[in-house]
């Protein structure tokens, strides 16, 4: 789930829904959080499998029909599912108070719950509390040390809010070593060249990968004031 914090957030923006019947005016997304939130996981299970179709939905629906298919599957259970879900809806309104909270029950339920405390990374890096997203993200890798995003996030809190660069580089490189096609997390790791150190040649050569890969504003900057060639 994973925005800077270039965040892989799901964007929602939630209406009620009190019936069981989903209100073909929204989107599928939508539609799935809202019955996720209500603990109708089947029925949020086929609106996220809809929202597949949508493309601007289509990352937050794989990573939504992922939670659930933990809970269907007794890995998660239901309190946190739902917590996690409210959470999602008040980061994406901009409650981020409520979300943290929310994010905390889902936690509180389910100790190891990595995506919760991902996106409760997320809501402390909107925050500026940039230690307690440090933390947040540190334990969703010790959970999932695959999470190339949890590593870009987390480089990003370094560089960012703690200014920390040679960490927010460590931590970028380890997102490209996961992910290789992960456009932002060359772009973040540029700048850290830049700021933390002013390596231009390393800077202008992520810049130049990152839009090889769909990119290339950053790197357009930097050629205009005459940073790269």
């Amino acid at each position: 789930m994973k925005y800077c914090l270039y965040l892989l957030v799901m964007v929602i923006a939630l209406t009620g829904c009190d019936n069981e019947s989903i209100d073909t005016s929204n989107s599928s997304y939508n539609q799935g959080i809202d019955l996720a939130i209500q603990g109708k996981f089947e029925k949020a299970e086929s609106a996220f499998t809809s929202a597949l179709n949508d493309e601007k939905d289509k990352q937050a629906a794989q990573q939504s029909l992922a939670e659930l298919k933990k809970a269907l599957s007794g890995k998660l259970n239901k309190e946190a599912t739902i917590n996690f879900f409210e959470g999602v809806r008040y980061s994406n309104e901009g409650q981020r108070e409520l979300a943290y909270s929310y994010f905390s029950k889902a936690i509180k339920a389910v100790p190891d719950f990595s995506s919760a405390y991902f996106e409760r990374g997320i809501v402390n890096g909107r925050l500026n509390l940039y230690p307690q997203a440090v933390s947040d993200f540190t334990k969703a890798i010790d959970l999932n040390p695959q999470d190339a995003a949890a590593f870009n996030n987390r480089g990003l809190a370094y560089a960012r809010g703690l200014k920390q660069y040679e960490k927010a580089i460590d931590d970028f490189t380890k997102a490209v070593v996961l992910d290789p096609d992960f456009a932002e997390a060359y772009e973040n790791r540029a700048i850290g060249y830049q700021i933390g150190n002013d390596d231009k040649k390393k800077a202008c050569a992520d810049w130049k990968i990152a839009c090889d890969l769909g990119r290339c504003n950053s790197l357009n900057r930097a050629r205009q004031n005459g940073y790269c060639t």
